[in-house]
């Protein structure tokens, strides 16, 4: 996603963000994150006319380098096969579009592990709205109340608390690890593993 903002904002001749920023930037889409970049490299909100191109580059290269500079956090794979196998239902729930979180999960060789991918044009609304969130529960045959959100920014929070979901901040990610709005959850995880030891304690503490 760094890649993409840097090579569509250096094609309108703009300055590239440095990770950080771009870390900052991530959590409200695609369009958002574009403007974002686009305001730190102008000064000010871009025009729709610069947006509008700014967005057709990056989206050309994101498609074309979802999984550049990307790796899996450590012990993800063996960590979503216990899960499967003590029964858990599994998903990914994403302010991507759609079609980019499933080529890059299936580039991260993780599709088969998920029951349902839903992006930010799955449903009416994506995160903060809970629509997505209760769209799985639904498929799963789950109860709200059942269902787990495991996310590291403010949107998945929201979600989980408007779709009555439990929530797993996941500190290791691109929220702030004292956040007191995103720890006062279900949960703390600061390795993908600690899942493990906290949906299935009988088999993590083995």
């Amino acid at each position: 996603m760094s890649f993409a903002l840097g090579a569509a904002l250096d094609s309108a001749g703009l300055r590239r963000p440095s990770l950080r920023e771009t870390i900052g930037w991530i959590g409200d889409g695609v369009e958002a994150l574009v403007r974002s970049g686009l305001t730190a490299a102008i000064g000010g909100p871009p025009d729709p006319e610069l947006l509008r191109a700014t967005l057709a580059v990056f989206d050309r290269h994101y498609r074309d380098h979802l999984f550049v500079s990307s790796r899996l956090y450590a012990g993800v794979s063996a960590t979503l096969d216990e899960l499967l196998d003590a029964g858990t239902i599994l998903g990914v729930i994403t302010n991507k579009r759609e079609v980019y979180a499933r080529r890059l999960l299936d580039q991260a060789g993780i599709a088969t592990a998920l029951s349902f991918v839903y992006g930010s044009d799955s449903c009416d609304a994506g995160k903060p709205s809970p629509a997505p969130l209760l769209r799985a529960a639904a498929a799963a045959r789950l109860e709200p109340g059942a269902c787990v959100m495991i996310g590291d920014s403010a949107n998945d929070r929201l979600a989980a608390g408007a779709a009555g979901f439990e929530f797993v901040y996941a500190a290791y990610g691109y929220g702030r690890a004292d956040d007191p709005n995103l720890t006062a959850g279900f949960g703390v995880i600061r390795t993908f593993p600690a899942l493990t030891r906290l949906l299935c304690p009988r088999r993590g503490a083995k």
